[in-house]
């Protein structure tokens, strides 16, 4: 199941007052326990607990992946530079591109029947700045917060 994620806020005027970066161990991955912007997430980064039914997160909690954690992130890309594509087509390239790439990463070997995917994308007014698409895999549970 993939939950789209609406990020309502704009990234140019908030991206500088978030505390925290994630991805900050010799490897890229968050090496302790702490709440960063969502804009500084990585791929590698582990999430504590899901994120949140507020669509206008604009931080989570990260920790070591080595610890217990309900999600990760598997991938992050950009859409196309121009002008916004409207919210239909921003979720569909979103979709596309983390599906596509959950099955690049996740092998043949591991079954993925108890996961959800769910992906972090622009809102229109972080469009002229922001294009990027964060894609997390987590455990699917019976009260996941669903954003669908």
């Amino acid at each position: 199941m993939i939950a789209p994620l609406w990020l309502v806020v704009v990234l140019a005027a908030l991206t500088a007052n978030f505390a925290g970066t994630a991805g900050g161990g010799p490897s890229g991955a968050v090496e302790q326990r702490g709440d960063v912007s969502v804009f500084a997430l990585e791929k590698g980064d582990c999430l504590i607990s899901a994120i949140p039914e507020d669509v206008s997160t604009r931080t989570v909690e990260v920790g070591p992946c080595s610890g217990p954690h309900a999600a990760e992130v598997y991938a992050g890309f950009d859409l196309a530079d121009g002008p916004y594509p409207g919210r239909d087509q921003v979720l569909r390239l979103a979709e596309g591109g983390c599906t596509k790439r959950f099955g690049e990463s996740a092998g043949s070997t591991r079954d993925f029947s108890e996961t959800d995917l769910s992906y972090l994308y622009p809102a229109p007014e972080s469009w002229p700045t922001e294009k990027g698409v964060l894609c997390i895999v987590g455990t699917a549970s019976a009260d996941a917060p669903s954003t669908a």
